[in-house]
């Protein structure tokens, strides 16, 4: 099974979804993620990866996912099991660009810049990302036990 997460630069909530369901090593289960603007904002979100790997390699998490971005594509969706769009956001932002296949599934998980109180300082930024990795691992965890249920 193939399961493939979207959000917007694929380098912070997509990379952590996809290493934490690989580091599970669950067999005949692979995880890849994209983003729908990745080579848009790509130079923007240099710091933003290197933070987000940096935060992996802390959670023993870094060897489990890519190094860099990956842009979405028509193609990135075909022949995936499970397509994940992060939010509502990614998901109407995708829609706009690509057709999404039925097997898309929306979660509610907000980027840095969605919530009310935007993270401003390293701390905050690193608290908020305890809490992403937190939801992302629960929303793993149930979509893990309905396949295993189905």
């Amino acid at each position: 099974m193939q399961v493939h997460f979207i959000c917007r630069g694929n380098v912070y909530r997509s990379l952590i979804a996809e290493a934490y369901l690989n580091s599970l090593r669950i067999t005949n289960l692979k995880a890849i993620s994209s983003g729908i603007v990745a080579k848009e904002h790509s130079k923007l979100n240099i710091p933003v990866l290197r933070f987000t790997l940096n935060y992996l390699n802390k959670k023993d998490l870094g060897k489990y996912t890519k190094t860099h971005w990956d842009q979405l594509t028509q193609n990135r969706l075909s022949n995936k099991d499970i397509n994940i769009c992060m939010n509502q956001i990614v998901y109407n932002e995708c829609s706009d660009r690509i057709v999404l296949p039925n097997n898309t599934i929306i979660w509610d998980i907000d980027d840095t810049d969605e919530t009310e109180n935007i993270p401003k300082t390293n701390e905050e930024l690193l608290d908020y990302t305890e809490k992403l990795f937190t939801q992302i691992k629960s929303n793993i965890d149930r979509l893990i036990n309905q396949q295993i249920l189905d």
